[in-house]
């Protein structure tokens, strides 16, 4: 793994696959980046929640952060 992830949607997509579900995350990060680049801050602002509902079961993991810098 590169750099440490800053952010949930960093650390979501560098462990996706540690979740039964990797192409799921991997939709609702690029989503997710897609909304904040489009400055759609309602969808971005949902999609952000659920990244940290989904990044809840990899605490321990390296990286993994108790509060996320917002983007």
């Amino acid at each position: 793994m590169g750099h440490i992830a800053g952010h949930v949607d960093d650390f979501l997509e560098q462990n996706a696959s540690f979740i039964a579900g990797e192409p799921v995350v991997k939709a609702i990060v690029r989503r997710y980046r897609e909304a904040v680049s489009a400055g759609n801050n309602a969808t971005a602002t949902a999609l952000g929640e659920l990244m940290l509902e989904v990044a809840g079961p990899l605490k321990g993991f390296t990286g993994y952060r108790e509060e996320w810098p917002k983007p």
